[in-house]
């Protein structure tokens, strides 16, 4: 009997770790480059990726809860703007987001991670609370630099710029044709 009961654990044991993390893949096809990509993101951990693909790959995992994991898109057919919303996140959610390489980025997130790297294009990020990693590449392709933190730390080593407490914030002008902007209200911002 009490070998039954081991093996019997034993079985249930993988079938449980199976059901304790969701995963999961959603793709926007044809996306124009040097286009407009807007995210609607809520909380979670982000790594936003440059890739060679003319689409928005978004692949994700997470605990499981009740409910599913909302992600729609809508792509403006008149300009070459889209719009991605990803929304009732579970604890621990994590997406790696592939998109073209040559993209403007709006992105909206209620709390938690962002990385972008291997993206070229203005950038301008609204964040609650969390922390901000961009991969800024050459800082001459900048026109305006500008970032804002009510609580937490800056550090911009391409701008020669590092500042951490209350209010800080940072201005630069330059002769590029991007625009990076970050506005977050507690947290880190990192461009290196």
């Amino acid at each position: 009997m009490r070998r039954f009961a081991l093996l019997m654990l034993a079985l249930a044991l993988p079938i449980w770790a199976v059901a304790q993390s969701k995963h999961g893949e959603f793709e926007v096809k044809n996306v124009k480059t040097n286009g407009t990509l807007k995210f609607d993101l809520s909380a979670g951990d982000y790594e936003i990726v440059g890739s060679d693909h003319e689409s928005v790959r978004i692949t994700y995992d997470s605990e499981p809860r009740d409910g599913s994991i909302g992600i729609t898109a809508d792509t403006d057919t008149d300009g070459p703007r889209t719009s991605v919303r990803i929304w009732r996140t579970p604890h621990n959610f994590h997406a790696r987001i592939e998109i073209p390489k040559k993209q403007n980025l709006l992105i909206q997130l209620t709390a938690g991670n962002i990385q972008i790297t291997s993206v070229q294009g203005s950038k301008d990020l609204g964040i609650n609370t969390g922390n901000v990693d961009i991969a800024v590449g050459d800082p001459q392709q900048y026109g305006h630099v500008e970032a804002k933190v009510l609580a937490g730390n800056i550090e911009a080593s391409p701008f020669r710029v590092n500042k951490g407490g209350l209010w800080r914030s940072f201005q630069l002008k330059g002769a590029g044709d991007y625009s990076l902007s970050v506005h977050l209200l507690a947290g880190n911002i990192r461009f290196y």
